[in-house]
Formats: structure tokens, C-alpha cells, sequence
């Protein structure tokens, strides 16, 4: 059994799409669990539409994503488990692909296939939605974006720091909750189902995203599931997929930063073989049951100190010590909104920049040996002046982050401890893996 684990916080633009694509797969034997993390923007009202054999759990806060995928993994029962973010739309065989070449290759803990973007309704466009009613009871919501402000995700919120609270609730940032609306949708002709309505067409809009238009994600043909699908209503987006590369696996740099491999590329084929990679993209990374258990730390699977950002790169560098692969699986295609980005790094909201800087030393003080530290020491110097520099004269609220390690020194010295008291791999073949170029290894079907 594959169990999906997935983390809301504020997620209701996406679901529909994304659920209707998951209810789609063609892979009958799945349990999914969702954990919301105190969404506002009626992305609860939209859960209570789900099939009653998918499993809710609603937090009274925001603990994050790494808490809440911790969260998730530990309430599911599945052999694997796909961890995957609400802003993502499957192919019908997505999972059918990635379990069969884990089965084909007992060596990868980890597996990831090939993420497109997936363009949704342009920013700062009003769009309303309506539901119709389900079971006897009637539900309606919208939602709404103001402003052209950078999308949040699942840990854009408020965070204590070492001095106290980092950052205010962005509500005044352009974002805000959404409201119950009295309106509903027409019952189905049966009078049992959902009417999937379309979004509104908002006016003026024109163009397609960069890159090439696919399809529109909407899954056809007869599933297991499929009456999960036609249960859910369009909840905000208007999902436009393109060929444009998201990711195929991510890797390090020589200054121990990690992108994702082939983003921003258009799709060609360049990436068509089955290859080790350093690790998986968080948005839709499968785990074999094994490797959670066997890479996990104190009893966390994603170090729940990071709160949101730069895990999964933690998760990759901590795996590869442990001695597991992660293998990149071409035929396994998905779609996903990239909404952080190196270069929209001054356009982000101050908490996302506040994790991401807080988590790059994190994850170095608990993986990174000495030795590996001296062979990249003027490249990681390099990045580390820059990052210092910044904020001090650019933005002195990130000095909180780039200090932070120092406050959780303690936690930073039991974790490494217990990392490296189990790793398998010599720095020297990890060295390899380091390179401003992306690596890869074949993986051979006799591997």
C-alpha cells in the first residue's frame, strides 16, 4: 500500500486540482492523510468534501510542514509513502511508476520523478468559487487574492526566534482569509453528486504561461477512485501545465547550497533516463517505509527545527551519509507551482527568507564534517560572507536567522552526533556529489 501524505496551511486555491488528480491514479491500493495546519482561506470547508476513507487531521496551529508531514507519515500504515504538497497535479500513473521502479531497485530509500510547472490563475486576480451541496449539506466559500504579493505556503507564518516572535501573520501582506459565501452550485442531475463549476473567466487575461501548454489536468478515464474526484468542485485554480522543468532531483553547489536540477529548462528529453540523483524535490518525494525508519532522528523524519524550507535538501544530505540512494524515475510526471525561487528571493515575505537562511546553517552544522568544510571552505566562505552581508545592511531582520544556530547550538551537537555515528559513505565519495553542474549517476535495471 502507498499512503500520500500531505500538509495544508492555506492550500484552498489548489486542492481541487490536486485531489482530483490523486483520486485519479491508477494505482488502486492508496490511504491518504492530510493534516492542516489552522488554514483560513476555506481550505477546512474544502476537506469535508474529501472521501471519508481519506484521513483529516486538523492542528490548531500552524506547527509547519516538516512537523506536519512527521505528523501525517506517523498516522499512515503504507509500505511507501509519497510525501506531497497541495500546489502539485499527478499523472493517472505517477505513483504506478515510481513503485515499480522502487520495487526494480531495493537500494533507493528515496525516489522522485519529473516535476513540470504547473501555471495556475495569475496572481492578484480576484476569482470566486461556489460549491455545491454534498450529502444533504450545503457548503459555499471564495477565495481571494488582493494583491501581486508572493504567494504563502505551507510555513509562510508567524515563528518564534530566539528573542521572541520572528514575524506578524502576513494578513496584512496582501493575504487574507476567506469568507463564507451564501451561494451555492445547482445539484447534479442526480442530485447526489457535485457540479464541478469553472472559475469565473476573469477579463483582460491573456497569454499562456512560458514554455509549451499542455493539456488541461483534468484526469479522464474510469479509476478505482473516481468518485473522490467528481465529489470535489474547482476551489480556485485555473491549472495550465507547460513543459518548463521543475525539477528532476535536487543537488548541492560547491558552496553547500541545493537547487533543483533542470529548473527553468524546457523539457526536451535531457533528463529522460533513469538516474541516481542526490535527492528528491519535497513537493512529491516517495519513501520506502525502511528508509524512514532507518534515517529518521530522534524520532523525526524531516527535522521539525526547520519548520518549513530547505528540509527535504537536509533529508537528501542526511540519506546519502546513511548510505541510501535516491533514484530518478522520468516516466513518473507531475506538474507544481514554484513559488519560491533563488531569484525571487527580495520579493518573498520575510518569514520564508527568515526559514531559508536559519535552515542552510542548520543543515550544515548537523551533515557537514570538517573535512568537507576545509575542501569548500572558499566557495562556502564566499556564500557565507554574502549571506552575513546581507543581513547586516540589507535587511537586519534575517540577522536572527543566520544567528540562530548559535542559540540551538545544543540540539545542532546531539543531532550531528547521532548522524554521524551512523553514516556508511566516506566524505570523499560524498565530495563527488558537490558541484556547481548538476550530477547524476545511470541506474541500470541489473543495479
Amino acid at each position: 500500500m502507498v499512503s500520500v501524505t500531505i500538509v495544508t496551511w492555506n492550500s484552498a486555491k489548489y486542492l481541487g486540482a490536486c485531489f482530483r488528480s490523486l483520486a485519479g491514479q491508477d494505482y488502486s491500493e492508496l490511504e491518504v492523510v492530510i493534516v492542516d495546519n489552522a488554514s483560513e482561506d476555506g481550505t477546512r470547508e474544502i476537506l469535508k468534501l474529501v472521501d471519508p476513507r481519506w484521513r483529516v487531521i486538523y492542528n490548531s496551529e500552524n506547527v509547519g510542514f516538516a512537523a506536519g508531514q512527521n505528523q501525517a507519515i506517523r498516522a499512515s500504515r503504507g509500505e511507501w509513502v509519497l510525501c506531497l504538497n497541495p500546489d502539485v497535479v499527478l499523472s493517472p500513473d505517477f505513483i504506478t511508476q515510481l513503485v515499480r521502479a522502487g520495487e526494480a531497485h531495493p537500494e533507493a530509500g528515496s525516489l522522485c520523478g519529473k516535476l513540470l510547472r504547473w501555471g495556475p490563475s495569475p496572481q492578484g486576480v480576484e476569482q470566486p468559487f461556489r460549491a455545491a451541496s454534498c450529502g444533504g449539506e450545503e457548503v459555499g466559500w471564495e477565495m481571494r487574492s488582493t494583491t501581486s504579493s508572493p504567494n504563502r505556503t505551507a510555513g509562510d507564518d508567524t515563528r518564534r526566534g530566539p528573542e521572541g516572535p520572528l514575524y506578524p501573520d502576513l494578513k496584512g501582506h496582501g493575504f487574507q482569509p476567506c469568507h463564507q459565501s451564501p451561494q451555492t452550485a445547482p445539484l447534479g442531475s442526480e442530485g447526489q453528486l457535485l457540479q464541478r463549476l469553472k472559475p469565473d473567466s476573469p477579463s483582460g487575461l491573456t497569454g499562456t504561461p512560458e514554455g509549451v501548454p499542455l493539456q488541461d489536468t483534468a484526469v479522464q478515464g474510469a479509476t478505482p477512485q473516481k468518485d473522490i474526484a467528481e465529489r470535489l468542485s474547482e476551489t480556485g485554480a485555473n491549472p495550465r501545465r507547460t513543459n518548463i522543468i521543475d525539477s528532476t532531483g535536487i543537488y548541492f553547489t560547491r558552496n553547500m547550497r541545493h537547487l533543483d536540477r533542470g529548473a527553468e529548462e524546457i523539457d526536451r528529453g535531457q533528463y529522460d533516463r533513469l538516474q541516481y540523483v542526490f535527492g528528491a524535490s519535497g513537493a512529491a518525494a516517495f519513501f520506502r517505509r525502511d528508509f524512514i525508519e532507518d534515517v529518521s532522528v530522534e524520532g523525526e523524519f524531516f527535522d521539525e527545527e526547520f519548520f518549513a524550507f530547505r528540509e527535504d535538501g537536509d533529508l537528501a544530505w542526511r540519506a546519502q551519509l546513511m548510505g541510501w540512494k535516491c533514484l530518478y524515475v522520468p516516466t513518473a510526471v507531475a506538474w507544481h507551482v514554484r513559488r519560491v525561487t533563488p531569484e525571487r528571493r527580495r520579493d518573498l515575505p520575510l518569514v520564508i527568507n527568515w526559514h531559508s537562511a536559519k535552515n542552510r546553517f542548520l543543515m550544515r552544522g548537523k551533515n557537514a564534517s570538517g573535512w568537507l568544510c576545509r575542501r569548500l571552505f572558499f566557495p562556502v566562505l564566499w556564500r557565507d560572507i554574502m549571506t552575513f552581508g546581507y543581513a547586516l545592511v540589507r535587511d537586519p531582520r534575517l540577522w536572527s536567522a543566520v544567528t540562530y544556530p548559535w542559540h540551538a547550538r545544543a540540539s545542532i551537537r546531539r543531532k550531528r552526533a547521532s548522524i554521524q555515528s551512523r553514516r556508511r559513505v566516506s566524505d570523499r565519495d560524498l565530495l563527488w556529489w558537490f558541484s556547481n553542474a548538476p550530477r547524476a549517476r545511470d541506474a541500470l535495471a541489473s543495479d
